[in-house]
């Protein structure tokens, strides 16, 4: 693609709107044009943002994994991106580990702006930092109507709530967030249940919106049949990441995952000493083997964590820890090598 056709491409991407075409040619002559071939990772998750990327041509996916010792485990497919969108610009205001794994859908060409080039740049920098924070903010305010069923009706341009029987209206994305985190208690209204659900195309479930209630204080009445459980409506979408239409009535598919989260070493002793007892470890041999381990070699690896209550797939109970005994476990175990952690870790345990 030339130049000039990017230029006009970027111009439409909503963060680069206010800036003029002298700036959007400053950034593109510093930028890396890159390209990928199909199902090559692109960002791998759990790695810290160093820019956004802008795609030329071709389809990026962002991905999921659950359980990765199940061979069959393909992930579940948040979202894609296409020509003309974009990805990682969350990068360049708060410096933090991606959530996802990005991988090539097809060959795919884009364009990488680093964060060091914006520091470069510094008032082209600090105009698109506010472009990215007012569409946060838009992106927000729509979400907070949408879930609380409030709408632009009156003739005053007012927001007038809506008579509703779910406690929401999300897309494919937050649905999925919202089950990880709640498990059976939130239902997500899909009519025809289950069965329906199943016999969908992934694609098409990507594409659009989801009713979803609190299982405990529900919202007006229901049709049963029409609601899912959170737990089940993640089994069902990781069938369908996991495995071709034809094969799923021939093949038993595991839980997508059986923990809520993998996080860094400084993340899970801040997640530990918040909710103690309320979430487990996955630590393979479980206390003894953690004990085992010298602490240079736990503050580099990544740690599986769940909700005791709202707990995810099933687990070898000898291979999880209580929060507060693996903080114990810890803190008792390398007392002495505690000046050997991180300041903010050393902080969190003092």
């Amino acid at each position: 693609m030339q130049d000039n056709k990017i230029i006009e491409l970027i111009s439409h991407v909503e963060i680069f709107k206010t800036l003029s075409n002298t700036a959007l040619e400053s950034l593109l002559s510093q930028s890396q044009r890159k390209i990928v071939e199909k199902d090559e990772i692109v960002i791998r998750r759990g790695v810290v943002g160093k820019g956004l990327l802008v795609i030329l041509s071709g389809e990026l996916k962002v991905v999921i994994f659950g359980n990765s010792t199940n061979a069959w485990d393909t992930g579940v497919t948040l979202n894609t991106h296409q020509q003309g969108d974009i990805f990682g610009e969350y990068s360049l205001i708060d410096w933090m580990p991606i959530a996802a794994t990005v991988i090539a859908n097809e060959r795919t060409e884009f364009i990488e702006m680093t964060i060091s080039l914006f520091a470069c740049m510094p008032s082209i920098y600090g105009r698109v930092k506010i472009n990215i924070l007012e569409a946060i903010l838009a992106k927000l305010r729509k979400t907070y109507e949408v879930e609380h069923g409030l709408t632009v009706s009156n003739s005053h341009g007012q927001l007038e709530k809506e008579s509703v029987n779910c406690g929401g209206r999300v897309d494919f994305d937050a649905i999925m967030k919202i089950c990880y985190k709640s498990g059976d208690d939130v239902i997500v209204g899909f009519v025809g249940g289950v069965k329906s659900l199943a016999s969908r195309d992934l694609r098409s479930l990507q594409a659009r919106q989801y009713k979803w209630d609190n299982l405990k204080h529900r919202n007006g009445s229901k049709i049963s049949g029409n609601w899912i459980s959170g737990s089940k409506f993640l089994r069902t979408i990781g069938e369908l990441s996991a495995f071709p239409l034809a094969l799923r009535s021939s093949i038993a598919v595991p839980s997508i995952s059986n923990y809520c989260d993998r996080v860094d070493f400084q993340s899970i002793m801040r997640i530990c000493i918040d909710s103690g007892d309320d979430v487990i470890v996955g630590f393979a041999g479980g206390i003894k083997s953690l004990a085992s381990r010298d602490l240079p070699s736990l503050q580099a690896r990544l740690y599986k964590w769940d909700n005791v209550k709202h707990g995810s797939g099933s687990k070898i109970p000898g291979n999880w820890i209580r929060g507060s005994k693996f903080l114990t476990t810890i803190v008792e175990a390398w007392k002495n090598e505690v000046g050997t952690m991180h300041g903010e870790t050393r902080k969190l345990i003092s």
